[in-house]
């Protein structure tokens, strides 16, 4: 192989492998990013929805010293459908987290539940139905009741976004690639032309042409062997004369 070839391989083999991890740390920070704004966001709102629950079970009708079972339904159905935005996905357990109350669609399983107490609030990233949520985890306390509140908040858009960013860097990349073999092609050609001059100075000798010299493109380390090159050749040619070769 050419040592321009050689040059230009290895120049867009080191460029590809510099945009590839470059577009995925930049594609998954931003996403990282996203993500955990989102996760954010969605404890804020559990934290919401638990203050709200615990306000309406104060305004509760002291009928009962403990909060009944039908009426955490009756404020988490409230809770559900309340305020501006869409419809809320959330789910009640009781204190053995056994579910009082969920919303239709809500069907995660318990494990996050496993890790919620009265000092931790707990969130993690779930795929239903093809989708992604944040699901989040924190205790509510409720007339001398501690139940457990967690809530579903649509991510999926920020994983749509992930692979649009991934597909749309692949083709960037794509083109940087072509542009840049295409740059690199016309550097490495000038780079070796030198080489190239050698080359055919070496031919031309070899044939018995030891009169040609070769041509000197450059005043770097290439130009100076030209240089060095034809001073050897004139000294070759010299010798031959005194030797009465014929030349």
């Amino acid at each position: 192989m050419k040592f321009s070839l050689k040059l230009l391989a290895a120049t867009v083999m080191v460029l590809a492998a510099a945009l590839g991890f470059t577009g995925y740390f930049f594609v998954n920070y931003v996403f990282d990013t996203s993500l955990s704004r989102e996760a954010r966001q969605a404890l804020d709102e559990n934290s919401i929805l638990r203050f709200a629950f615990e306000t309406a079970a104060l305004n509760v009708p002291a009928k009962y010293d403990v909060l009944q079972d039908h009426t955490v339904e009756q404020i988490a159905s409230n809770l559900e459908t309340s305020g501006q935005s869409a419809r809320r996905l959330l789910r009640l357990c009781d204190e053995q987290k056994e579910i009082l109350f969920a919303s239709e669609g809500f069907s995660a399983d318990g494990m996050l539940l496993l890790q919620t107490d009265g000092k931790t609030r707990t969130w993690q990233v779930i795929a239903l139905e093809g989708r992604y949520y944040v699901q989040t985890g924190s205790t509510v306390n409720a007339l001398d009741r501690v139940l457990y509140l967690e809530t579903l908040r649509d991510v999926s858009e920020v994983f749509a976004e992930r692979d649009l960013g991934f597909a749309v860097y692949r083709r960037v990349t794509a083109v940087m690639l072509v542009l840049g073999a295409c740059i690199m092609h016309f550097i490495a050609s000038w780079l070796t032309r030198p080489i190239r001059q050698l080359k055919k100075a070496t031919k031309r000798m070899a044939a018995g042409e030891y009169g040609y010299r070769a041509k000197r493109v450059s005043n770097d380390e290439l130009g100076q062997l030209t240089r060095d090159f034809n001073r050897m050749a004139g000294a070759l040619e010299e010798n031959m004369h005194e030797l009465e070769l014929p030349v």
